[in-house]
């Protein structure tokens, strides 16, 4: 009896010693637990968690899987009023809603794969200022002389829709604001001039021309078209090709020359809005 009593107390001091051990083998200090995960400056920040429980772990997991921002806000929230349930539970509710905005991009970009809008950049938005729907088609040139990319880009505000290109860098003309240009659609049609507009004239510009008798250089990486902006986008819809070339005043010259295939299939997803392509 007293040797089966003395196994017992035996088997009993070796459980108690092995969860012990165990349950030391668990406590890790929040530093060991962050090291590599967040910024040095962490360490401060979550210094007051010291030993961590299971809350406080399943805050550093969730923290980690945040953007930068949202990671400093909330660890300073803890370094200035301590560790909390209510921190743990906003954590998971920014995490949540963080997890649905990206799945909700990929599936933005899984859209955008199966349409076959070709090399174009597309993408609607509000305009804070006005509330305004702003739809915004943007493509960078395939053939350009100079190292600065040139885009062709497409905008519709409201009911207002502008053309324009980005030369990417300064294209000389006169205060009156507008340049020579030449376009050509496609293949078969020949290229034609057509004056585009440029930067706005300033007081200053008019100063200048007053005081100097000379008319003023305005720099600008814009040419604006000023045409009927409908036939203009339903003649690039027709073609794969779209070529414009600027001439400044100084006589330099730049050629841009855009693949537009896919701009149908870009403008089809707003077309109720933007009414460019007849049925």
């Amino acid at each position: 009896m007293r040797r089966n009593v003395s196994i017992l107390l035996i088997v009993v001091s070796i459980l108690i010693i092995f969860s012990t051990l165990i349950f030391a083998l668990e406590i890790i200090n929040v530093k060991d637990y962050i090291k590599g995960k967040f910024p040095v400056i962490f360490n401060i920040y979550l210094a007051s968690l010291g030993e961590l429980d299971e809350d406080e772990k399943g805050f550093i997991d969730l923290l980690q899987n945040l953007p930068e921002e949202e990671q400093k806000n909330f660890a300073k929230e803890v370094y200035n009023n301590g560790f909390s349930k209510e921190i743990l539970e906003k954590v998971k509710k920014v995490d949540i809603k963080f997890e649905i905005e990206i799945e909700d991009e990929e599936k933005n970009i899984e859209e955008l794969l199966i349409i076959d809008a070709g090399k174009w950049i597309y993408k609607k938005e509000i305009n804070p200022l006005n509330d305004k729907t702003l739809i915004t088609f943007k493509l960078e040139c395939e053939e350009n002389e100079g190292v600065v990319p040139i885009f062709l880009i497409l905008e519709k505000e409201g009911k207002k829709t502008t053309i324009y290109v980005d030369w990417g860098e300064e294209v000389r003309t006169l205060y009156e604001g507008s340049v020579i240009v030449r376009t050509r659609f496609g293949d078969k049609e020949s290229s034609k001039s057509f004056n585009w507009e440029t930067s706005i004239v300033t007081f200053g510009d008019i100063l200048a021309e007053s005081f100097f008798g000379k008319r003023a250089w305005v720099p600008s990486r814009y040419t604006f078209y000023t045409g009927r902006e409908s036939k203009f986008i339903r003649k690039l819809i027709s073609v794969d090709r779209f070529v414009i070339e600027v001439k400044s005043v100084d006589k330099m010259k730049m050629v841009a020359v855009f693949d537009v295939r896919g701009l149908k299939a870009a403008v089809e997803q707003y077309n109720g809005i933007l009414n460019w392509v007849k049925e």
